[in-house]
């Protein structure tokens, strides 16, 4: 039996990136079916596509091949990215984020997330609300300092105490990552304002973390590290947004590629596998 099927896709935002993102974002995908060619999808009027490592879509493509020119952009993202063993100020697909945006400078993101940003920070400057940027892309070697320092900050065992081990990393991790298991590492998260809890609690906090709830989403935000109770990992964390048409194919590439070998270099790093961190950390985000 003939089936007619008539569907309109946007496939979100393929940001450029010279390793892993394709360049445009697809324009339009329709669907339509003419006698038992139900799978075929035409790609309307988009120009070419350039994922950095060479590969062009055409003019009209099936379903699967779709699904592997995709697989395709997975390969191309480098564990070294995924892992933040790169400078964004050598990546042109970064951009520095100007300083009349942040509490700091020299902070680099994605140029796909500062061009969101920089519109949701339009919008809220029209509600009366005030968005500072405070961290955004952290190198694995930035991580590992922030890691280090809380290490001899609240390790209390000796050098082989496995207990006191344990115990450091669920404390460090309440609220930090282990290097090369932050989401930062991507340029897609930013945190906003302040990255102190008790600020989120102020009147001042509480108004601009309801406008964000109200209003993120609209730009491609969302809050990873929410209150809800079925995820897992950090506390939650009304500070950090992150930019998802980029960072969920960053987490699925990671998924694929990051196994808790590739995690070495820094104390506790040996507690990866046994404490689940994978599982428990990176992927316990907001649904």
């Amino acid at each position: 039996m003939k089936t007619h099927v008539f569907i309109s896709i946007i496939l979100l935002c393929f940001a450029s990136c010279k390793q892993h993102v394709a360049r445009e974002a697809f324009d339009q995908v329709t669907t339509n079916h003419i006698g038992e060619q139900a799978n075929t999808i035409y790609l309307a009027d988009y120009e070419n596509i350039e994922y950095g490592f060479g590969n062009v879509l055409k003019h009209f493509k099936t379903k699967q091949q779709i699904a592997d020119s995709i697989e395709q952009i997975y390969q191309g993202i480098s564990k070294e990215f995924l892992l933040g063993k790169y400078n964004p100020a050598e990546d042109s697909n970064f951009v520095r984020i100007p300083s009349h945006m942040t509490l700091r400078k020299g902070l680099y993101c994605h140029r796909e997330t500062f061009n969101a940003f920089n519109e949701l920070r339009e919008a809220a400057l029209e509600d009366g609300i005030n968005l500072k940027i405070t961290s955004a892309m952290r190198s694995f070697h930035y991580q590992k300092q922030i890691w280090e320092r809380k290490w001899q900050m609240y390790h209390m065992g000796t050098t082989d105490d496995i207990a006191a081990d344990i115990h450091t990393v669920l404390t460090i991790m309440r609220y930090s990552s282990m290097p090369g298991t932050s989401r930062h590492h991507w340029g897609t998260e930013l945190d906003l304002n302040s990255t102190e809890v008790n600020y989120w609690l102020t009147s001042e906090g509480t108004q601009i973390y309801q406008w964000l709830c109200e209003h993120a989403g609209q730009y491609g935000f969302f809050q990873p590290y929410d209150n809800s109770a079925e995820r897992t990992g950090y506390e939650e964390e009304r500070w950090h947004w992150s930019y998802k048409p980029l960072s969920d194919m960053y987490l699925n590439a990671y998924t694929n590629k990051i196994t808790p070998s590739d995690l070495h270099g820094f104390h506790g790093s040996y507690l990866v596998d046994s404490l689940d961190i994978l599982q428990r950390y990176v992927h316990g985000i907001a649904k």
